[in-house]
């Protein structure tokens, strides 16, 4: 019996050993299930696809795990040339150090003025160069130079400067320190950018303030203070630059910023003399171009998400991480600005943030600091992402053969890697493989790339081919000539009435109009003909010159559009020039638009032809013939009217204008119109649901 009793308590013991260590390990250990996000990346035109993890969580400190107790609102988080990482754990008044597996070494919770020694009181920011600690504290409004003791060296305050006026708080947020020792403060509310200092704590001057963005309302308030009076202008909004949210600084000495509410160009690598000389990205639409955050948003209670940045980090490499504190979300970018991983969420389990705040990169990982759930959590490169890693840094080198076999296995992984295809395609371009190239440069969305190889594969097949075509030419030259007598054609071109309306617009229409030979089916027809062309301008432009979402598009709406415009356009004319006089009826109207838009449904047709013979360098021929076929349709606009309503030259031209400002006027208030109507349905939809629901 009691062996038996002996038995059950041994397993008994055994089960709470096992416990007790899954809890231990829970908090210290990834478990791959924890994992509460998907990466992804964004392709060419703004849309978000799946893809493998660059990062996953390995580790997640507790300070309770540690001897030193657990963290309290930790705010920032440095890791030193000394492979030491340094915390402020601000709610606790200490900064923890751990080495760089992460182990507890020591905590500074003491420092010395002149042998005076005093609490550290709540530290907000660290720094640290060579022997020298550099901390924060926002509420005393100071920046602390120390040594390894705590003895404080200098101080770093409120500056003595006219641009930093006497009603403004100093109150510091950040700090880093330069090779050349000198140190760069970011002040809370203060939008000039960074202050500087000796080491000594002496000002020196601004560095690096952002730039207010010219944008339209910008160029229009500005239009307006010009006119104003001094109260009038007192009221406008001002338009002054976005203070920094963060920064950190590489190697180089260059220095990363990042911006909380910008809603481009949130990320800047600043010289010496506070230029931004970070590349930008072109991506596929203009309207990304720039952005370092998400691409899509939602609504959610009636509210946009977006993205608030609150630190970056920049590794030895040159790859930016930037954190997102509203999505919990980290974004990496190569040292070019090109997005390689999205990682990371806001959420209360596994390895979600509830308050990120500060961000680091500690080797090959990258570590941050969550001041909501006073954790230290540390993200490590996965399989996927050393190969994307290591592709990149070759592809940024210049060594594309060499990086080919890495993008292979990269693609075989993740088919939505667009940068994968571009190196691919680099590679082959390299090898002079050009018709390869164009295959990846395509599925790169690399039109310039791909322009490169088609010159290249165009003059190869000309080399071969041109005697070809020269003979053919030659031959069909002669058999034209030997034939043109012998064909009698039933009617001559210029015969036909396309052709003399649109070589001799004004005689031509005044005959028909005299003998009332204006036909209806020439409208369907010419419709016909205009959305045929916007078809294929759209869905068959050659890849070098077409920037249009081939997948996505509702040719419908494109038809109901041309036919609304040109119903709108003839109506409006007809209204207008019946006040002003004109002769033209409403048919009449119909059709001298119709053969108008003739010449330019033509060059649309002749430039997707001609998309496919020219490279992005000989795009000028496309724009020719497009701004030809224009000019000829507004000419031929011109005369027609000029001849129907029976008006002067200036005359014409004036209707034209009048009529369009109509079409405008008619297409803002079909759009208010649909809006209103978009309005009451909702109103009615609110109140039948607050009646079933009260039911």
């Amino acid at each position: 019996m009691k062996k038996k009793f002996g038995l059950h308590l041994c397993i008994l013991k055994c089960v709470v050993i096992a416990l007790m260590l899954s809890i231990l390990l829970s908090t210290t250990v990834f478990a791959a299930s924890d994992l509460s996000y998907d990466g992804y990346n964004y392709d060419a035109y703004s849309t978000s696809t799946p893809s493998p993890e660059g990062y996953e969580p390995v580790l997640r400190i507790r300070g309770e795990s540690l001897p030193c107790g657990g963290f309290n609102a930790p705010e920032d988080i440095f890791y030193a040339k000394d492979n030491f990482i340094y915390i402020a754990d601000t709610g606790n008044n200490r900064i923890v150090v751990l080495d760089e597996n992460y182990s507890f070494v020591k905590t500074l919770e003491s420092i010395s003025f002149d042998g005076t020694v005093e609490p550290l009181e709540k530290p907000n920011g660290i720094f640290v160069s060579g022997d020298n600690f550099y901390i924060v504290q926002s509420e005393k409004q100071r920046v602390l130079r120390c040594d390894v003791e705590g003895n404080v060296l200098s101080q770093f305050l409120r500056p003595v400067s006219d641009i930093f006026s006497k009603d403004m708080t100093y109150t510091p947020t950040k700090v880093l320190v330069n090779n050349s020792g000198t140190v760069y403060v970011l002040v809370k509310n203060f939008v000039y950018g960074a202050l500087t200092y000796s080491p000594e704590g002496k000002f020196l001057n601004f560095y690096g303030s952002n730039k207010v963005t010219a944008t339209l309302e910008v160029l229009l308030d500005y239009f307006w203070k010009q006119i104003m009076s001094k109260e009038q202008v007192d009221q406008m909004k001002r338009y002054v630059p976005i203070e920094y949210a963060n920064f950190c600084i590489d190697k180089d000495n260059f220095i990363y910023t990042v911006t909380k509410e910008a809603k481009k160009d949130q990320s800047r690598r600043l010289n010496t003399l506070g230029d931004n000389v970070l590349p930008v990205y072109n991506r596929n639409l203009s309207s990304a171009t720039g952005n370092f955050g998400d691409l899509e948003f939602q609504k959610i209670g009636g509210v946009w998400t977006t993205n608030k940045f609150t630190d970056i980090a920049a590794d030895s490499d040159g790859f930016i991480n930037i954190i997102d504190q509203e999505n919990g979300r980290i974004f990496q970018f190569d040292p070019e600005s090109r997005l390689m991983h999205i990682f990371g969420s806001n959420s209360n389990s596994g390895y979600g943030f509830a308050n990120a705040t500060s961000i680091e990169v500690i080797g090959d990982d990258i570590a941050v600091i969550d001041s909501g759930k006073n954790t230290l959590t540390v993200f490590r490169l996965t399989e996927y992402g050393k190969l994307v890693k290591n592709a990149v840094m070759l592809y940024n080198d210049g060594f594309y053969t060499k990086a080919a076999d890495a993008w292979k296995e990269i693609v075989v992984r993740n088919q939505n890697f667009e940068l994968a295809y571009d190196g691919l395609g680099k590679a082959a371009f390299e090898n002079k493989n050009y018709k390869e190239a164009m295959k990846y440069y395509k599925l790169a969305y690399n039109r310039e790339g791909y322009s490169d190889a088609f010159k290249e594969s165009r003059a190869d097949f000309l080399r071969v081919a041109l005697p070809y075509i020269g003979t053919a030419i030659v031959i069909l030259i002669c058999v034209l000539f030997i034939l043109k007598n012998k064909i009698k054609f039933k009617h001559k071109l210029s015969d036909t009435v396309t052709a003399n309306v649109l070589f001799s617009p004004s005689d031509t229409l005044f005959e028909m109009k005299y003998h009332k030979r204006f036909s209806s089916k020439v409208v369907y027809a010419v419709l016909l003909l205009l959305f045929f062309s916007i078809l294929c301008e759209r869905q068959l432009t050659a890849f070098t010159f077409n920037h249009n979402n081939l997948d996505k598009g509702n040719m419908l709406v494109v038809l109901f559009a041309i036919i609304f415009v040109f119903i709108a356009f003839c109506t409006v004319n007809w209204c207008i020039t019946s006040l002003l006089d004109g002769k033209g009826g409403f048919k009449e109207i119909a059709c001298s638009t119709s053969y108008a838009l003739i010449p330019y449904i033509a060059a649309t047709f002749i430039s997707v032809i001609l998309s496919y013979f020219l490279t992005v360098d000989e795009k000028m021929f496309i724009s020719v013939i497009m701004a030809v076929g224009f000019i000829w349709s507004a000419a031929l606009l011109i005369f027609a009217f000029k001849t129907i309503h029976e008006y002067s030259f200036g005359g014409s031209v004036i209707s034209i204008l009048l009529t369009l400002l109509g079409v405008l006027i008619v297409i803002f208030l079909c759009v208010l119109l649909v809006g209103l109507l978009q309005q009451i349905t909702s109103f009615f939809a609110t109140v039948y649901n607050e009646m079933m629901y009260r039911q």
